[in-house]
């Protein structure tokens, strides 16, 4: 199995998310963020059907674990989930609900280039 990396463009997932960049531009940033999510969600459930997904694992504070904890609970429970935020060491039955996700808190500060991504383990 070979692990690889998938990146897709904001433009990519809007259009996921049944709109455009430069619609989303223009709207409230909670509205804009609803649309990303819905987007990669789709995107997301779409590598799940095509039996390619194997886990999934996002990083971040408060925002980021928001995002990702709701684009994890639209997945297939046996699925691994993974969360490592700041936000683990509270009350985190708004994140996780009923779901299977593994939340972990971070230990130390996070790379720059890792804070709010969402990595995704494909074949």
């Amino acid at each position: 199995m070979q692990n690889i990396t998938i990146e897709h463009s904001a433009e990519a997932v809007c259009a996921a998310g049944s709109t455009s960049l430069s619609q989303i531009r223009s709207q409230p940033r909670y509205d804009a963020l609803q649309v990303m999510i819905k987007g990669v969600t789709n995107i997301v459930l779409a590598y799940q059907d095509k039996r390619v997904l194997h886990g999934v694992m996002g990083v971040g504070g408060s925002t980021s674990t928001a995002v990702v904890s709701e684009i994890m609970r639209a997945l297939n429970i046996g699925l691994p989930k993974l969360i490592v935020s700041t936000m683990a060491s509270g009350n985190v039955s708004t994140y996780v609900g009923d779901s299977d996700i593994t939340i972990m808190p971070s230990i130390g500060k996070y790379h720059p280039l890792l804070t709010g991504n969402l990595k995704i383990r494909a074949q």
